[in-house]
């Protein structure tokens, strides 16, 4: 076969009618050549940007997503989020979600991640709904992270954050590749805890993710740290959120005479030195 191309259209032509279309390939040459060539930079170089076609990240160079679900991990621990699954409302009533069956995917697949007696332990003999409904705080993820995996999700932007549990596969490299970014499915308690109400992914509201001890409590994050030992000659005050280091949320003790310390602390474990 003989690949030709006219006018901006590549033709699979046979052998035996190579010669008539190569007489007619001299004609139109010129037409031929100047419609099949790539877009070009404006150094004359063909054009690499691709930043416009689905799928293609802007800024994120190592996400990707290109099988069922989300797997790989932001190795800046920021994901956009949805929110999904059965739940109860402040009334008690049970609510539904009109776009998910509510049969976590690790009810069948934990084994997988041998975590199928911690799967039981939650969820034991329950339906899908209600174990979801009776875990509360919970997340997809199972990909990234593996089922029965703990979390803490925190708003950067509140400092409010949840611990919660991965049962489910999710969220799909559709939702991922509408935003080109990593994405976090979120339950709906754990959504309105942390914004107040039910987010979609092109809203672009984010949260920091890291994995916590399996032993974990679930549910909204109340601890308050306990102040660094003076010395130095410095003074420990609290701070409130931190602002100034890695974005965790985390109420935190720094020491406003010391300069090197800076505004706040980088987190709560940092103690005074000069």
């Amino acid at each position: 076969m003989l690949a030709e191309c006219f006018l901006g259209i590549t033709f699979a032509i046979p052998v035996d009618m190579r010669q008539p279309i190569l007489k007619l390939s001299s004609v139109l040459l010129f037409l031929a050549t100047t419609a099949c060539v790539q877009p070009l930079e404006g150094d004359g170089s063909p054009s690499t940007d691709r930043s416009d076609q689905p799928g293609v990240s802007d800024g994120n160079e190592s996400w990707g997503c290109d099988g069922v679900a989300g797997d790989t991990i932001n190795p800046a621990r920021s994901y956009f989020t949805t929110s999904f699954g059965c739940w109860i409302d402040d009334n008690g009533n049970n609510r539904g979600d009109v776009d998910d069956n509510c049969i976590p995917w690790c009810e069948g697949n934990a084994g997988k991640h041998n975590a199928a007696d911690e799967y039981k332990d939650l969820c034991g003999n329950k339906s899908g709904p209600q174990c979801e409904r009776d875990v509360k705080w919970y997340m997809a993820g199972a990909d990234r992270w593996g089922c029965t995996s703990r979390l803490r999700v925190t708003n950067p932007d509140t400092g409010k954050a949840v611990v919660v549990v991965v049962l489910d596969q999710g969220p799909s490299c559709t939702i991922e590749r509408r935003v080109n970014h990593w994405v976090a499915d979120l339950s709906y308690p754990t959504s309105y805890y942390l914004f107040g109400e039910p987010t979609s992914a092109v809203e672009r509201q984010d949260v920091i993710i890291d994995p916590v001890p399996s032993s974990t409590p679930l549910g909204p994050v109340t601890d308050t740290p306990t102040p660094p030992a003076s010395g130095n000659g410095c003074t420990p005050v609290l701070c409130g959120t931190d602002v100034a280091g890695d974005d965790n949320g985390v109420e935190c003790y720094c020491d406003a005479d010391c300069e090197a310390f800076g505004d706040c602390c980088i987190n709560r474990f940092d103690v005074c030195s000069e």
